[in-house]
């Protein structure tokens, strides 16, 4: 299966949306953030997201501590 960046956003997009430095949005992704990491696909050695992959993750942030952040 060949990997395609259409309907997908770069690193410097996905923080521009966030308001975040893109080195974060690539932390969320590599290490993660309190548990939870930033889903996204990598192609050709960079990060891309999906609207959903970012309002996943922003809505499982959001959680307090102890619910269920899946």
């Amino acid at each position: 299966m060949i990997a395609t960046t259409k309907g997908k956003m770069t690193t410097g997009e996905a923080a521009e949306r966030l308001g975040v430095d893109h080195s974060t949005v690539s932390k969320w992704a590599s290490i993660g953030c309190n548990g939870i990491f930033l889903r996204g696909q990598k192609i050709g050695g960079r990060w891309f997201f999906t609207e959903e992959d970012l309002d996943k993750f922003v809505e499982a942030c959001s959680k307090p501590d102890g619910e269920d952040r899946r």
